[in-house]
């Protein structure tokens, strides 16, 4: 197991469970307590988790966001099935925004065969995927970068937004449910995902089913602003797959 892969799954875990001791966290990863205290280590000076004496606990809450190297090394599969579906509303000479999760890379990957394609951006990663391609024209947004999460934010950046207007925005979210919507753990990023919507002719939401019946602080998009949803699996929530009936798109229909 990568050490990314493995690193995800501690912070997974531990969200789940709260508090866990250091023999604990091997056996459910299968890594040794040698390479889980240097796990602990590492994962604590990024601010992802709090050692104790014996092994650690979450610190975890409404406002906690994960850098996208965890998030991009976690549900792989998930994201990459989301992203063969997204390329449907793929198409030539089209104009996109991106935003910067790490879904949007998993889509941003499989651009190289489009031709004529527009790809305005929020994600530095996503930056770094495309600007290889030939059959895409790239925009940053620009602004200030937020360390650990390969984004760019601020007032600039929403300034930078209001100067476009897409036909198709992806974006992803940290929670979706009934009671919420949308939603994310950062302000900022919720309002910078609100100003893409308004300048784009149409939304959808790549969202894998972990991220159902999630809620956070901050309100990214209300379900009249998704005109579709992209997801591996139906949420078990019958609210939830109520609402988004005629906007669901998942591994069933495959």
């Amino acid at each position: 197991m990568a050490t990314s892969e493995r690193h995800s799954q501690i912070v997974a875990i531990l969200d789940q469970y709260k508090r866990l001791s250091v023999d604990d966290l091997a056996k459910l990863v299968y890594a040794s307590p040698a390479t889980i205290r240097r796990d602990l280590q590492v994962l604590e000076q990024q601010g992802l988790l709090k050692r104790v004496r014996g092994g650690a606990v979450s610190v975890q809450g409404d406002h906690f966001d994960l850098p996208v190297y965890l998030r991009t090394s976690s549900e792989r599969e998930e994201k990459e099935y989301i992203a063969q579906l997204a390329q449907r509303f793929i198409g030539n000479s089209s104009t996109y925004f991106f935003d910067s999760s790490s879904t949007c890379c998993f889509l941003a990957q499989k651009l190289s065969r489009y031709s004529g394609l527009t790809v305005a951006t929020t994600g530095l990663e996503i930056l770094s995927i495309l600007k290889g391609f030939a059959g895409v024209r790239l925009i940053s947004f620009g602004g200030e970068v937020r360390k650990n999460y390969d984004e760019f934010t601020g007032p600039l950046t929403m300034a930078n937004i209001t100067q476009f207007y897409a036909d198709t925005l992806f974006m992803s979210c940290r929670g979706l449910s009934y009671q919420a919507g949308a939603t994310e753990t950062h302000g900022t990023n919720a309002a910078i995902k609100q100003q893409m919507i308004k300048h784009s002719k149409r939304c959808i939401l790549l969202c894998d089913s972990t991220k159902f019946d999630q809620e956070f602080f901050y309100k990214a998009a209300d379900f009249q602003d998704i005109d579709w949803v992209i997801t591996d699996k139906k949420p078990k929530d019958n609210k939830l797959s109520g609402v988004l009936r005629d906007k669901l798109i998942y591994q069933q229909e495959m």
